[in-house]
């Protein structure tokens, strides 16, 4: 941004500008020594409606009718230290989508609970025959790692 613009338009005279470049969150690298395979957690499929949905780095879970505290149980210990299993309502009730009332669709899309992944974490599910873990590997957001909460952020006069 400096070379490119800043000291291009600095060339220029006399004329004034503000600029600001910002993100709406930062990434992390994940290898694939991260990566948990949730095809091979087999019991999974007892709990789970549907496979998972969301992203790799906060995967939805959506569980059969009566399941909840039990599925809770099993992906906490599936998980361990990886991530924060929590529930729909401690989730929507946390702010983490932002403030305000939380609109009632939202509340289909997000799953019974909410894997927030730790560190450099991330879930793969195999959704097609030729899906690869290698296909995670690289830059990711959506967990619970500082570097995706922060926010990149650049301003300058020009």
């Amino acid at each position: 941004l400096k070379r490119e613009l800043l000291d291009e338009r600095k060339k220029g005279a006399g004329k004034k500008a503000g600029m600001i470049v910002l993100s709406d969150h930062g990434h992390i690298q994940v290898h694939v020594s991260d990566v948990i395979h949730l095809g091979r957690l087999t019991q999974m499929r007892g709990f789970q409606v549907l496979p998972p949905t969301g992203t790799s780095r906060s995967p939805y879970f959506y569980l059969r009718a009566g399941k909840l505290e039990a599925g809770r149980k099993y992906y906490r210990k599936a998980f361990g230290n990886r991530a924060l299993i929590l529930g729909q309502e401690a989730l929507l009730s946390s702010g983490l989508w932002g403030p305000g009332p939380v609109r009632r669709e939202f509340r289909g899309r997000v799953g019974d609970l909410v894997g927030l992944m730790r560190d450099s974490h991330a879930v793969f599910y195999p959704y097609r025959p030729d899906a690869k873990i290698s296909e995670l590997v690289g830059g990711r957001h959506g967990g619970l790692h500082e570097d995706e909460m922060l926010i990149p952020f650049f301003c300058a006069q020009i």
